[in-house]
């Protein structure tokens, strides 16, 4: 019986009994037809309908009506995190979710910042199984993907209602999740599915830092770099069609500096190739303010580049927007559409910048004896930065393409739960995987579910933390239904 929780019971017929709490039918056995496939609801027996929708099942964009899912089943695919279990509770509607605490935070037709807020929290109510259990998944809905890294093997993605990336023509993608540090000489996991070669090299080793826009993030020094291989396939050589570079950096040292020695500015990504040697120069990073193509007079450093053809035909230069040394992570973007002329657009934080015409000649191809490297260009203009999500596309994105890319790193929805003994769980500290206090559960490869590592009590609850850079981005973070499972002993 849909709404009306119930427990494993080797006595009856079904192999269940209707726990205390289940209203008229408490404690009686659970008929044979009844069972659902060894699930229950934490919800009362006149509740609303417990059915949570999979991401993307809403059929709402992000201002829209999530819908009425009431009568639904569940979703098969629901089940399949912790196997089968004896008890669930949901929230997924305003009568729901106003059993907790909002800070921060309301419920329209769905959970969401206020209107003038960059920071919130939801803490849940204190979900009771009425006796201790196996806490085993949590669940939930988000309206977009939030700080997740983009899907690995050229895949178009689903079960979002907005912001689902499409991965075509990807020919490389760096997440940096393979490892806390690499040291001079290991390779670096290509998402792409292209297998290129990707190496960090140089005098240190770099680490990792858990805090990127999307997961982990590489920090970049004067003293190493990164160094993709491009001569083993034509996935960069351009020659007359579109491409996309794109990627997320933070750096907090002037571009007139960073690099050391004579280095003016910092190169984030760039393959150096001069005039003799035929093939294009194209880099994406950070120009020194003073240089000719920025004329700034003050500041650290704006987002700057140069895409030159082979031999040098065409200068594609550019220097714009806001200041990008101030330790904040910000999206970096460049598309070339057309050749002959080519319009460069320009993006940074999802929005257009600054749009130039060039009319090259010649292709832009990469020399094959020259890499592609993230963190200097040739043998200087090194850079003091980390980087995260760093995509090559051949094709050009569109400007809603990017602005999402941006959206999905700059929208953050982040959980942590605790299990007790105590009604009020006031005795127990929230916490992330492996019960890290400092550690969350994002939406990560695996989709929005997250294993509890099976917490034990009779008493459960979440918390969800939403967050944006500024309370005027386009979209907001929005949440519509959590689900948490449970197995008794």
């Amino acid at each position: 019986m849909a709404g009306v929780c119930s427990q494993q019971d080797g006595i009856c017929e079904s192999g269940r009994r209707y726990t205390p709490f289940a209203g008229g039918l408490a404690n009686e056995c659970v008929a044979p037809e009844h069972e659902m496939a060894g699930s229950s609801t934490g919800h009362e027996p006149d509740g609303p309908d417990t059915t949570i929708p999979l991401p993307g099942s809403t059929g709402a964009d992000d201002e829209g009506d999530a819908g009425d899912t009431a009568g639904d089943d569940l979703p098969p695919q629901a089940e399949t995190t912790g196997g089968t279990f004896d008890f669930e509770f949901v929230d997924q509607n305003a009568a729901d979710f106003a059993e907790g605490t909002m800070a921060g935070v309301r419920f329209d037709d769905g959970l969401r910042l206020g209107n003038e807020g960059t920071q919130g929290l939801y803490t849940s109510q204190v979900f009771d199984a009425g006796e201790p259990v196996y806490w085993n998944s949590l669940r939930w809905t988000p309206r977009a993907p939030y700080a997740k890294p983009l899907p690995d093997g050229a895949a178009t993605e689903t079960g979002y209602t907005t912001g689902a990336a499409d991965m075509q023509d990807n020919v490389l993608l760096l997440h940096f999740e393979d490892a806390s540090s690499f040291s001079p000489g290991e390779f670096v996991h290509d998402g792409s599915g292209r297998d290129h070669a990707v190496q960090l090299l140089g005098a240190t080793s770099a680490a990792t830092t858990p805090s990127g826009a999307a997961g982990r993030a590489l920090a970049l020094s004067p003293s190493n770099y990164v160094e993709i291989e491009t001569g083993s396939n034509d996935d960069f050589q351009f020659a007359e069609g579109d491409f996309t570079w794109s990627m997320w950096a933070r750096t907090n040292a002037s571009c007139a500096q960073a690099g050391g020695g004579s280095s003016s500015n910092q190169v984030f990504m760039g393959v150096d190739a001069d005039v003799e040697s035929g093939g294009a120069h194209m880099w994406l990073g950070c120009f020194n303010p003073a240089d000719g193509a920025c004329g700034q007079t003050s500041g650290l450093g704006r987002l700057g580049g140069t895409f030159t053809a082979d031999q040098g035909d065409g200068l594609g230069q550019f220097c714009a927007g806001p200041e990008l040394v101030d330790g904040q992570w910000h999206h970096l973007a460049v598309v070339k559409l057309g050749h002959q002329p080519a319009t460069l657009s320009v993006l940074f934080d999802g929005a257009l910048i600054q749009t130039s015409l060039v009319d090259y000649a010649l292709p832009l191809s990469f020399d094959p004896a020259e890499p592609l490297r993230l963190g200097r260009l040739g043998d200087g203009y090194r850079a003091t930065a980390d980087i995260d999500e760093v995509a090559v596309f051949r094709r050009a994105l569109t400007m809603d393409e990017i602005e999402d890319l941006y959206l999905r790193g700059a929208l953050q929805l982040e959980f942590q739960v605790r299990a007790c003994d105590s009604p009020t769980c006031a005795d127990t500290d929230f916490s992330g995987p492996d019960e890290d206090p400092d550690a969350t559960y994002r939406d990560g490869p695996d989709g929005t579910v997250a294993g509890l590592e099976s917490r034990y009590g009779r008493y459960f609850q979440y918390s969800a933390r939403l967050s944006r850079p500024s309370a005027t981005l386009p979209r907001g973070v929005v949440l519509d239904a959590v689900r948490v499972t449970a197995t008794a002993e």
